[in-house]
């Protein structure tokens, strides 16, 4: 059984971050689509997850425990959640 790929890309503040991301492969294109992204800054890591309806959720431990807090559709910058630069990218 095979499952979908899962790329993780370390990214430099200057990448701009996409809903999606085409590859090409020996068996022919993937479109492999944002499913979250870990920022850092201060110290300290928060994330943001994109669940599968394409809704956003942040998680910052230090601030809100074990919850997520629903932030709704894409948020208009990516790049950068509470100050903190995006550092990883996830994409499956």
């Amino acid at each position: 059984m095979f499952s979908r790929p899962v790329l993780c890309l370390l990214v430099l503040p200057t990448f701009e971050i996409s809903e999606s991301l085409d590859i090409s492969t020996d068996g022919g294109p993937i479109n492999l689509h944002l499913c979250g992204i870990i920022y850092h800054g201060g110290h300290h890591f928060t994330a943001r997850i994109r669940d599968q309806q394409g809704l956003f959720w942040s998680y910052d431990g230090i601030v809100n425990g074990r919850e997520c807090i629903y932030e709704g559709t894409i948020p208009a910058n990516l790049s950068v959640l509470d100050g903190r630069a995006a550092c990883v990218v996830i994409f499956a």
